[in-house]
């Protein structure tokens, strides 16, 4: 079976038009309907009474569409959990920009905690740029602790700890 079958059929059953299902998968109404076509040869059974356009689920298509969400979700998770396999390792650099205070305080013990869980990573710090956020806009820094919300909205910010 063809999961991408499968994720069709929940498509044409939440919209319950083959056009409009079809324009939302980006795929002809004719490979919808062979989709369908195929999901029905494989099981033996109409999933779908249709005339010129979707009725209703039979009995076997309610079966199919309780469980199918399930069955594509597993297998997302499983193609991602494989994938992981391949890719490995992390690796690569993590650009930081800070200042002293944050370096003292809290980063050297976060970068030795990571360096050890994540050897093939290699971090790099940059102390107290005064053009951060040009910098992260640029890409030429990855992470930044700043005291202050920066003014550009496209940097998203997290609110951490702070210290007096």
């Amino acid at each position: 079976m063809n999961i991408e079958w499968l994720n069709y059929f929940i498509t044409l059953v939440e919209i319950k038009n083959f056009s409009s299902a079809s324009k939302k998968l980006c795929i002809t109404p004719s490979t919808l309907s062979k989709a369908i076509n195929q999901l029905e040869n494989e099981f033996k059974q109409k999933l779908i009474v249709r005339s010129n356009k979707f009725e209703r689920l039979t009995p076997a298509g309610e079966i199919l569409f309780e469980n199918s969400k399930n069955i594509v979700r597993d297998f997302d998770l499983l193609n991602s959990k494989i994938n992981d396999l391949s890719i490995g390792e992390p690796s690569g650099e993590v650009r930081i920009q800070t200042s002293f205070y944050y370096s003292v305080s809290f980063l050297a013990s976060f970068i030795l905690k990571m360096s050890k869980l994540y050897p093939k990573i290699k971090f790099i710090i940059y102390d107290n740029a005064s053009n951060k956020e040009d910098l992260i806009l640029n890409n030429k820094i990855d992470i930044a602790f700043v005291s202050q919300k920066p003014k550009n909205k496209q940097i998203d910010f997290f609110q951490g700890k702070t210290f007096k």
